[in-house]
């Protein structure tokens, strides 16, 4: 079937003419809920506690690396060494 431009608005007069039936859609109010367990705040606390304890560590390792205080034992340096070697472990 060929269709031509003059033949179009024909063709979409006679679609105009008929309706399809929609079904009733009933609206409904669903929200979504989203609950954090106790154990998860927990966590949550627990992990940002470590954080500011890690940080005033930094700081104060920074502070005494500044004054020049801060010194570092040979053993200590030793046994990291020993420690990657033995582990397999980059320092």
């Amino acid at each position: 079937m060929k269709i031509y431009n003059n033949n179009i608005n024909n063709i979409m007069e006679s679609y105009k003419g008929t309706s399809i039936n929609k079904p009733n859609v009933k609206k409904t109010n669903i929200t979504d809920k989203v609950e954090i367990s106790k154990e998860a705040l927990d966590l949550k606390k627990y992990l940002e506690e470590h954080e500011r304890l890690r940080e005033e560590k930094i700081m104060k390792l920074k502070e005494m690396i500044d004054n020049g205080t801060y010194a570092v034992k040979s053993e200590d340096v030793a046994d990291a060494i020993l420690k990657g070697v033995l582990l397999n472990k980059k320092i």
